[in-house]
């Protein structure tokens, strides 16, 4: 088997929308996956037999395909380096943060909004990983960005990266996050959706519940 999952958000003021697209292999067989949450806790999700468009990128930009025309991703210097999260002999999990702070431009987005985009790619089942607990999150300030992971289970596993850079990570939750040479405190909270995996975007999934 092998999976691509791609992810994006867009920050415009206080309207945020988050964007997925997968294309996972099984034997000659390719099936396609199409989510997004929308304001408002709308959850869209569609399946389908077949290979579907993903997104492109070069050195400039990221093309994200949607129904309503595309998304533009504006690359500012060199995208970060791809981070293998996991391997096994020839079995692998690779990482790849591409925008980790960009300007975006698309139907109906605004001059001042920002977003992040990354690539998931791995080639085994991801129960392998056994994991318990994941913390993911990304920071997109007016300079600055920082991406970080945490895993906990049975290959614990911490990284952050600043600017695009690999840093230690010594502590994240939901109050804040502290590394080699940063910290980031997270305030005002809201929730963007707050549901089950079986639930919302990943309703249709066509697996056992």
């Amino acid at each position: 088997m092998h999976l691509e999952k791609w992810y994006c958000d867009v920050a415009d003021g206080d309207r945020v929308e988050i964007h997925y697209l997968a294309a996972l292999r099984l034997v000659g067989t390719v099936i396609s996956y199409q989510g997004k949450l929308l304001p408002g806790h709308r959850a869209v999700a569609a399946f389908r037999i077949g290979a579907s468009a993903l997104p492109t990128w070069d050195s400039t930009c990221v093309r994200w395909p949607t129904q309503l025309g595309q998304l533009q991703y504006l690359l500012e210097g060199d995208a970060p380096a791809q981070q293998v999260l996991w391997r096994s002999g020839e079995e692998q999990l690779a990482w790849h943060p591409i925008a980790p702070n960009s300007a975006v431009i698309g139907p109906g987005i605004g001059a001042a909004a920002r977003g992040y985009v990354e690539v998931i790619r791995m080639n085994f089942g991801p129960w392998k990983l056994g994991l318990k607990t994941l913390l993911w999150g990304r920071f997109c300030g007016a300079k600055r960005s920082l991406v970080w992971i945490v895993w906990i289970g049975v290959h614990p596993k911490r990284l952050a990266l600043l600017d695009g850079q690999r840093h230690d990570l010594q502590f994240a939750n939901e109050q804040e996050v502290l590394g080699d040479g940063f910290q980031l405190q997270l305030q005002a909270p809201t929730v963007v959706a707050d549901e089950r995996m079986d639930q919302g975007a990943l309703n249709r999934i066509p697996v056992p519940k």
